[in-house]
């Protein structure tokens, strides 16, 4: 019942199954380029079951490699996006903009967030402070999704460029080998397969393969993350709102 509840979650299908699906398509379409060509079209519903099937269980694998080096990257960015842009050092947003999102976050009693002198004497102290605040609007959007849509896009976009860019490598290797594979099939047509087929997969596999080199990136990365920041900025009214709500029930 979970893994199908899951299977359904809007951030687990753009985050999870569809790097899943977008790794494996070239393998898909060679399947569906084996197929004889009386029979290619009739198997279509069966290679669409078994691709989200498949995409969904290679998507839990790609985010389980994925999820452990992002604490070495956001190592390497100085911090996680979500709390450099809350620092008051950060230009992303306006000081104003921040002391407002401050206030009204101290109002709730439960948070703190040390004004610009504190965190100059402790900075290690001010970002673990921010982080508390950064998990508890987290938590409080896996519960109340329908309160932060905006947020949780682009959560599920970081989620999806970070699976796959550190599975790209292995996606790569897998369009290498399909389009030659089935530009190699394409060629032998005592095998009564489609060769027309065979050569559209070889081109869909260079396609993938030019994405998975070109736009899977470092860049394409921090930008999907830093944008997760901002968005979660953004939501903080939403968030000290709710909890007001709570706490006065």
């Amino acid at each position: 019942m979970d893994a199908a509840l899951k299977l359904i979650n809007p951030y687990e299908i753009r985050a999870r199954t569809l790097p899943g699906m977008l790794l494996v398509a070239p393998l898909i379409l060679l399947a569906v380029g084996l197929v004889p060509t009386p029979h290619s079209f009739s198997a279509l519903p069966v290679v669409a079951v078994c691709w989200l099937v498949v995409g969904y269980g290679v998507g839990q694998w790609m985010r389980d490699r994925a999820e452990p080096k992002q604490a070495g990257l956001f190592a390497a960015w100085g911090g996680a996006p979500t709390t450099q842009f809350l620092r008051w050092s950060h230009p992303r947003f306006l000081e104003k903009e921040k002391l407002h999102a401050r206030n009204s976050v101290l109002r709730l009693g439960d948070y703190q967030w040390l004004d610009v002198q504190q965190t100059a004497a402790d900075p290690i102290a001010a970002d673990e402070h921010l982080q508390v605040l950064v998990s508890a609007i987290l938590a409080d959007a896996r519960h109340h999704p329908e309160r932060y849509e905006r947020m949780d896009r682009a959560n599920a976009h970081y989620g999806f460029q970070r699976n796959c860019f550190y599975t790209r490598d292995t996606a790569s290797l897998i369009a290498v080998l399909v389009a030659v594979a089935s530009g190699v099939g394409a060629t032998l047509r005592d095998l009564g397969l489609s060769w027309p087929t065979l050569m559209c997969v070889s081109g869909a596999s260079l396609t993938l393969l030019l994405y998975w080199r070109f736009a899977v990136t470092m860049e394409a990365l921090r930008t999907s993350a830093d944008s997760f920041a901002v968005e979660l900025f953004r939501h903080i009214p939403a968030f000290v709102d709710y909890r007001k709500v709570t706490i006065a029930s």
